[in-house]
């Protein structure tokens, strides 16, 4: 079974299921032979991992004591979750990649973020640290509604990811929530959204562009462009904001209307003039 990951996969998805029906508000994540067991407080969590390590050991699984980690910093699938600021600091370089540098940012005053590290790490970034009280209810409502809406997106697409890797299924749900969650009253993603309250990334001037139709074939425009980067172009449209591919997009250049022409008999008439005029001494 070692030699096929999905055979691997399938089977311990059968054997841990009865556990995700006992227990339905805590997580169980798997891959191969690593099993990751979350849940909102601990009494839940101490009986979904009994519930665990007795369908595996049920199964002739052999579990080491010494593996089961309780405490963190916790070593799983591959991934470390430390409370170091080295770990807080490699999350917060991973976050600028794909959101940008923000003004500031607001954490606990815990010894993560308020060391000498932490603070010299952000100031060549120019991020202003702000800092809250551990579990304020301000703060914690912002943190746990976003826990909500994930842990919502992984249930959703549980069964059409169930034999992926961890890694995958939080990124499809991340991609999810960012890029295909609209509402009719903001047709906007979230992505849009803040790239746009973003004052490095707007444009000062919008240039006008044009756009070639896949379906109709037919050239539309000109178009305000609100955006552009490698391979795709966001522009302003009658019905709102379009990203297409950059392929489609041209700049619109607009046509300079020529001066008339001389007539053929006064261009002659000039050149003889001028021609004279060189070379006559």
């Amino acid at each position: 079974m070692k030699n096929s990951p999905s055979v691997c996969q399938w089977y311990l998805s059968s054997l841990l299921s009865p556990v995700h029906a006992a227990a339905g508000e805590a997580i169980t994540l798997h891959y191969m032979d690593d099993v990751l067991v979350c849940a909102p407080n601990d009494d839940l969590l101490s009986h979904v991992l009994d519930l665990t390590i007795d369908s595996l050991v049920a199964a002739g699984f052999e579990l080491q004591e010494e593996k089961i980690q309780r405490m963190p910093p916790w070593k799983c699938l591959g991934l470390e979750i430390g409370e170091k600021s080295s770990d807080a600091m490699k999350h917060l370089i991973q976050a600028f990649s794909f959101l940008g540098i923000p003004k500031s940012i607001k954490t606990d005053n815990g010894p993560t973020y308020t060391s000498k590290e932490f603070r010299s790490f952000l100031q060549p970034w120019e991020v202003e640290h702000k800092t809250g009280i551990p579990y304020s209810l301000t703060g914690q409502a912002i943190v746990e509604r976003t826990h909500q809406n994930l842990k919502r997106v992984l249930n959703q697409q549980h069964q059409s990811l169930k034999l992926e890797t961890p890694q995958i299924q939080l990124f499809k749900a991340l991609f999810t929530l960012n890029f295909l969650n609209c509402t009719f009253e903001n047709l906007n993603p979230p992505t849009v959204r803040h790239f746009r309250e973003n004052c490095q990334l707007q444009l000062k001037a919008k240039p006008p562009v044009i756009v070639k139709d896949p379906a109709t074939k037919e050239t539309e425009g000109p178009h305000d462009l609100i955006t552009w980067g490698r391979g795709y172009t966001c522009m302003s449209t009658p019905s709102g904001p379009k990203w297409v591919p950059a392929k489609w997009v041209k700049p619109f250049i607009p046509k300079i209307a020529k001066p008339p022409a001389e007539a053929p008999q006064v261009a002659s008439a000039a050149w003889r003039r001028r021609k004279h005029r060189t070379f006559s001494f």
